[in-house]
C-alpha cells in the first residue's frame, strides 16, 4: 500500500505546480493585455492615417472633376480637335515645302 507520507509529498508537489501555473497565467495575461493595448493603439493610428489619405484623395478628385467640367464648358476640347486636324493637314504640306526649298 502507498504510504501517507508519499501521498502528502505528491500533494505538495502538485500544489506547487498549480501555484506556479496560476502565477504564469497572471503574468501572461498582463503581457497579453499590454500587447492588445499596443495593437489597438497602432490600429487607431493606421485608421487615422487612412482616413486622412482618403480625405486628401477626395479633395484631389474634386479638383480634377472641377477642372474637367471647366474644360468641357469652355469648349477647349473642340478647339484642341480643330488644332489637331489643322496640324494633320499641314504636316504633308511641310514635307512638300521642305523638298521644294532643298531643290532651290
Amino acid at each position: 500500500m502507498v504510504s501517507i507520507e508519499y501521498l502528502e509529498n505528491e500533494r505538495k508537489k502538485i500544489w506547487e505546480q498549480i501555484v506556479d501555473l496560476q502565477e504564469s497565467v497572471k503574468k501572461k495575461t498582463s503581457e497579453y493585455e499590454s500587447d492588445a493595448r499596443q495593437a489597438s493603439k497602432k490600429c487607431s493610428e493606421y485608421k487615422n492615417r487612412c482616413e486622412t489619405a482618403k480625405n486628401e484623395a477626395k479633395q484631389f478628385l474634386e479638383v480634377v472633376q472641377h477642372a474637367q467640367n471647366e474644360i468641357q464648358q469652355s469648349n477647349v476640347s473642340s478647339l484642341i480637335s480643330e488644332i489637331q486636324i489643322a496640324h494633320d493637314e499641314l504636316v504633308p504640306k511641310k514635307a512638300v515645302i521642305s523638298e521644294l526649298t532643298l531643290d532651290c
